[in-house]
């Protein structure tokens, strides 16, 4: 019994860790169809680094405006109409 781990213990170790960060190898265990194709310097076709930064401010950004613009319009058609 002492070479053997808890139930627990072996119920925790055996779960899949999440990843929070994406798998950098482009030639894994994907179809070939949805590689990338690789050129001289790397990747060709894919967004760069900094597109995806300024898309992950944006899209926030973008969804706040939204949100002000119809709560604004409720409002004053609340007001108009009351």
């Amino acid at each position: 019994m002492s070479d053997q781990q808890p139930a627990t213990q072996a119920r925790i170790s055996s779960r899949p860790r999440s990843r929070v960060w994406s798998n950098l190898n482009l030639n894994g265990a994907v179809p070939a169809r949805v590689r990338p194709t690789i050129g001289e310097w790397g990747p060709t076709g894919l967004p760069s680094t900094k597109k995806k930064k300024r898309g992950r401010w944006l899209a926030p950004v973008f969804f706040t405006i939204a949100l002000i613009a119809v709560v604004v319009a409720g409002w004053y058609f609340w007001t108009l109409f009351r």
